[in-house]
């Protein structure tokens, strides 16, 4: 009798050891280890992505992407998707849902600034072109009603597409494998993953790819000083709405429907962006300076950087 209630005491007491042992295998303090992170974060969007492909993206016609009405419903979904596995990580890790990039107390305002300055950058780019010869613009002949529905229709979905790329890539993912090998190698590694996500868009080139993957380090940039994610999407969004509706130039080698002018592009590809929009060409290289300057400018000051950073160093 006695060996049994011994045996059985020591049943009883391995359980601790057992569900200790099981949270030494996953978790590092509050957070999930590394590598299952980062793996449960991708089975999730994953899993969730190929529900959207069957049961809804395969179903539309071939066309309905490239129109403001449909892209706007595919991309939210794809917010979403990204939104709920940031979510779901949050809560795994018992943080915060904003604390992987959406935190800070002037989300509006950096938001904003961002929107701005991705508009006025593709502008100047434009500009360059338009001085050049490498690019000529026209007015569409749509009426004026649709191309102002259009616009906010447009406008809209590149904030959605901002959310999923940006939160995606440089949300959980970024600062978690920043806690293993540092901010500046994570950043590497999910940028060359950006620029791979490009590389089936038609009419890419391999400059736009490559200077994909250098406005994906100039996103990086603009994490690490501002702390937050805001001032990328908004740039990101305006960038694209700009090209895409706006002035109706291929987005990264991606022409769509209702644009509010429409562009040919002539001369050197180097300068025109030919087929791939003005990211594929080398303006864009050049006028990209001029956010990182104004950003550095900004945020010059160490103690101002040094608090921006702690928001996505945590050990």
């Amino acid at each position: 009798m006695a060996n049994i209630e011994a045996r059985g005491r020591v049943h009883k007491e391995s359980y601790p050891m057992t569900a200790g042992f099981r949270r030494k295998v996953f978790f590092d303090g509050r957070d999930l280890r590394i590598g299952w992170g980062i793996a449960l974060f991708i089975a999730i969007v994953v899993s969730l992505r190929f529900v959207q492909y069957f049961g809804f993206t395969r179903q539309l016609p071939d066309h309905w992407l490239q129109t403001p009405q449909g892209l706007l419903i595919e991309e939210a979904i794809r917010a979403a998707i990204v939104l709920f596995a940031t979510f779901v990580l949050a809560r795994i890790e018992r943080r915060a849902f904003d604390s992987y990039g959406l935190g800070g107390s002037d989300r509006l305002r950096l938001l904003l600034k961002g929107s701005l300055w991705g508009f006025a950058a593709l502008s100047v780019v434009l500009a360059m072109q338009w001085l050049g010869g490498n690019i000529a613009l026209s007015r569409s002949a749509d009426d004026a009603l649709r191309l102002i529905g259009n616009g906010a229709l447009w406008l809209a979905t590149f904030y959605a597409v901002a959310v999923f790329e940006e939160l995606l890539l440089r949300g959980y993912l970024q600062t978690t494998l920043a806690r293993g090998i540092g901010f500046w190698w994570s950043a590497l590694v999910w940028s060359a993953v950006f620029v791979w996500m490009h590389t089936s868009n038609p009419g890419e080139s391999l400059l736009g790819l490559a200077q994909t993957g250098w406005i994906a380090l100039f996103f990086c940039l603009a994490l690490r000083l501002t702390g937050s994610l805001w001032w990328v999407i908004g740039y990101h969004a305006l960038w694209d709405w700009g090209e895409s509706y706006f002035y109706g130039v291929p987005n990264s080698g991606q022409l769509f429907d209702g644009r509010l002018m429409t562009a040919n592009a002539s001369g050197n590809p180097l300068w025109s962006g030919g087929t791939g929009g003005p990211e594929a060409s080398l303006w864009s290289l050049f006028v990209l300076v001029l956010p990182i300057i104004a950003l550095c400018w900004q945020y010059r000051h160490g103690s101002t950087k040094e608090r921006a950073a702690q928001s996505f160093d945590r050990s």
